[in-house]
């Protein structure tokens, strides 16, 4: 079943809200009230991509306006956040020819939900077992089911490897023929500008196919699964609009670029261009 949003309102709504929303912390801030200091987190926000490009995958032929607002709730056993549980939303909500601006005509596109278990083995390791839903509102593919399993090395670089395994033959993201597996490594070194008040990363990963997972149908008309799927490169600057945590969090404003490079099946998807650039701005807080 399609769902079907009145897009511009919709849109206008969600920006008024969070640029609002972005003043309050100030105002909080000078009465100085403290910080979260709880078991339990929050945080979400919206950026605006110039492309929806998922683990390589272009989603989108003809774009237009693309925003994706998240959110994310984070409860720990304790102080130090040894163990955690995790669970959120990401969605895209698109303009373009995969929303309100193609057959489909709805702005809802893509939807994720993701329920996860940070464990901290020691303090410079974080292993994340964890379950994704990536399922589309508006019917523009089918749902995508995975367990996958992050292991991450916290700090100025946080070099990270990623592995998923989907779940059903039916819901793929190469719409292959079978289920596959995910093999994603990357790093985003960070580092602090102007007095540590602005904050500067260089996020970049690859992403390779462990069995069935970039797989494209070849000459003689049968899937041909093809390793390497993307390196994405980039940079990205966060401005705090709040200097010190406040009683509704720290917020946010950022904006940076990433150029992806695809490899066979994920160029197919691209109209045969190897190369994407995408430009994103984006608004956020957390407490």
């Amino acid at each position: 079943m399609l769902m079907r949003f009145g897009g511009a309102a919709c849109i206008r709504r969600l920006v008024v809200s969070l640029i609002l929303g972005a003043f309050v912390p100030a105002a909080a801030n000078a009465q100085g009230v403290s910080p979260n200091t709880g078991f339990l987190h929050i945080s979400g926000g919206v950026d605006a991509p110039r492309l929806y490009v998922y683990r390589g995958v272009v989603q989108e032929g003809d774009p237009a306006l693309t925003l994706t607002p998240w959110a994310n709730l984070t409860i720990c056993t304790s102080d130090t956040g040894r163990v955690c549980v995790e669970t959120g939303v990401w969605n895209s909500l698109n303009t373009g020819s995969s929303g309100t601006g193609g057959p489909l005509d709805a702005l809802h596109y893509s939807e994720h939900f993701y329920a996860r278990v940070p464990l901290q083995m020691t303090k410079r390791l974080t292993v994340t077992p964890g379950y994704l839903a990536n399922s589309s509102p508006n019917g523009g593919y089918e749902t995508v089911q995975e367990f996958n399993v992050l292991v991450l090395s916290p700090g100025r670089f946080a070099p990270y490897a990623l592995m998923a395994f989907e779940l059903m033959d039916s819901g793929q993201v190469d719409g292959g023929s079978k289920k596959g597996s995910y093999l994603e490594i990357g790093a985003t070194p960070t580092f602090k500008v102007l007095s540590d008040r602005w904050e500067l990363s260089v996020p970049m990963k690859a992403g390779f196919s462990l069995q069935n997972y970039y797989e494209l149908v070849g000459n003689d008309l049968q899937y041909v699964d093809h390793r390497f799927g993307f390196a994405r490169f980039g940079g990205r600057l966060t401005v705090p609009l709040t200097r010190t945590a406040t009683r509704i969090g720290r917020w946010s404003i950022s904006g940076g670029a990433d150029v992806i490079t695809l490899g066979d099946t994920t160029r197919a998807s691209n109209q045969d261009d190897s190369v994407v650039v995408i430009g994103t701005i984006g608004i956020s807080m957390r407490y």
